[in-house]
C-alpha cells in the first residue's frame, strides 16, 4: 500500500510492477502475487500482496553472504568489456 503522502510517480510505479507481476504469472524464482486492489486507485488507494520473504530482500542477502558468491569478473574480462561498451555510447 502506498502512504497518503506519497507522489503520485510512487503510485504509477506500484501500478506498474502490479502489471508486470500479473503478466509473469506464479513462476519458483521470483516473489508471487498473491492478491491486489485496485477498487479505489483513483482515490490513491492500491494494495498489493506478495510472497513473505524469509530471508529479506535480495541486495541484504547477498551482501550478508558474499563470501559465497564467485566474482565472475576479473581485471581482465572488464577492461575488455569496458572497450566494447564504448562502442555503444551515443
Amino acid at each position: 500500500m502506498v502512504k497518503k503522502t506519497a507522489d503520485n510517480m510512487f503510485i504509477k510505479a506500484l501500478a506498474s510492477e502490479l502489471k508486470i507481476m500479473v503478466h509473469l504469472g506464479k513462476h519458483v524464482n521470483i516473489v508471487n502475487l498473491l492478491g491486489a486492489c485496485t477498487k479505489n486507485v483513483g482515490k490513491r488507494e492500491l494494495v498489493v500482496i506478495v510472497e513473505y520473504c524469509k530471508f529479506g530482500n535480495i541486495h541484504n542477502y547477498m551482501q550478508r553472504h558474499r563470501e559465497v558468491f564467485i566474482d565472475q569478473l576479473t581485471d581482465d574480462k572488464e577492461k575488455n568489456l569496458g572497450k566494447v561498451n564504448r562502442g555503444f555510447i551515443c
